[in-house]
């Protein structure tokens, strides 16, 4: 039930020009995705995939379309941040595993 509501909710959002997920948020989600891969809870977790679907029809970056440049910098900037400190502590940084236990209710795997 909360999960029909959250898309009709993104939906109304979208269609009303209302940024619900902010570049920002939306780049972090994105960047840790891109890292973390195929991690199972992230691909069976309908609040995540309810945020990514927003995402990518708020912010174009679907295949074929002309993202919103000023996501993809911001994408960039953490997806190079995040390898970096991965690279250098072989762990995530502590801010993704509060964002993600907070948002998703999930830890994440040491990537």
């Amino acid at each position: 039930m909360m999960e029909n509501f959250r898309k009709a909710l993104y939906q109304t959002c979208l269609k009303a020009d209302i940024p619900i997920l902010s570049r920002d948020t939306a780049a972090k989600i994105l960047a840790v995705v891109y890292i973390q891969g195929g991690d199972e809870r992230m691909v069976l977790s309908p609040k995540l995939k309810a945020d990514c679907d927003y995402i990518q029809e708020r912010y174009h970056v679907q295949g074929g379309e002309v993202p919103d440049e000023t996501i993809i910098e911001y994408i960039q900037h953490y997806v190079s941040t995040l390898e970096q400190y991965i690279k250098d502590n072989d762990d995530w940084p502590q801010w993704v595993y509060d964002f993600f236990m907070q948002r998703y209710n999930f830890k994440l795997y040491k990537p």
